[in-house]
């Protein structure tokens, strides 16, 4: 075999070993989201914003799911109680 074409063979073989590594991944199971991030917790407004159409004035307390408290406390527009 020329130098080529052996290049080109080990390049075929990586190429099949990624995607039998790709394949194995998918197969696998399917992660799960934390059911933390689904209960609602209390939280104290900073900033005036909308939830389901209506307009939280600051310093209401309100109750969030908690991935949306911790995004809006991020955003310094709650603080989680």
């Amino acid at each position: 075999m020329t130098s080529l074409a052996m290049k080109w063979r080990y390049e075929q073989e990586e190429a099949w070993e990624r995607e039998q590594l790709r394949l194995a991944y998918m197969r696998g199971p399917v992660p799960k989201n934390d059911p933390r991030l689904l209960e609602r917790v209390r939280c104290r407004v900073l900033i005036p914003f909308y939830v389901s159409g209506k307009v939280v004035e600051e310093g209401q307390t309100v109750e969030l799911q908690r991935h949306d408290a911790e995004s809006m406390a991020a955003l310094k527009r709650v603080r989680i109680l």
